[in-house]
């Protein structure tokens, strides 16, 4: 029910040389701090991480605090500046190729993306965009021609075409749907 007062620990294991194991988090679980996990590693061994509060005091989700990236050794660890806490909704998922992050975005159209509404952030209330992240520039971009009016529910990438799959919520019942 409550992870309070314990650790979370992140380690990664080289398939090729399973005894090589390293531990690239080792933190306290509390109500306030987030805490890291793995969302990708890419073939050259880079890790992305998103941070969760576990214990969200809140009530809501815990997820999109936040994402950082560290080498599969455990070294050269930061945070990415351009996916904050209050900037996106949704977990990011690596495209088929790993060359980017997917993901429902918020652009703090309909207020400040970290404050408290219903017990939830208004940005994993009201996502508005759909966002790549180009994991090598750690550049982040929008898709086009998609209306902030909308609410992104979910997004994923089809892993046979590769192709983005996006189910949304529209005033505009035309634009309503799974496409």
């Amino acid at each position: 029910q409550v992870l309070q007062g314990g650790r979370s620990k992140v380690s990664v294991i080289d398939l090729s040389r399973p005894t090589v194991s390293n531990l690239l988090y080792d933190e306290n679980i509390t109500t306030t701090t987030p805490i890291h996990y793995p969302r990708a590693i890419l073939n050259d061994g880079t890790v992305f991480t998103d941070k969760v509060i576990p214990n969200d005091p809140n009530g809501g989700a815990g997820w999109a605090y936040g994402m950082s990236v560290v080498d599969f050794d455990g070294t050269n660890k930061r945070d990415i500046d351009v996916m904050q806490a209050g900037t996106y909704s949704t977990q990011p998922s690596l495209s088929p190729g790993g060359k980017y992050l997917l993901f429902s975005g918020y652009d703090g159209s309909q207020g400040d993306g970290t404050a408290i509404k219903n017990g939830y952030r208004q940005a994993l209330l009201t996502p508005n965009t759909i966002e790549l992240l180009n994991t090598q520039t750690l550049q982040r971009f929008r898709l086009p021609n998609l209306p902030n009016a909308n609410t992104y529910a979910s997004v994923q990438w089809d892993q046979q075409t590769g192709e983005v799959i996006i189910t949304i919520l529209s005033p505009d019942t035309k634009q309503m749907g799974v496409y």
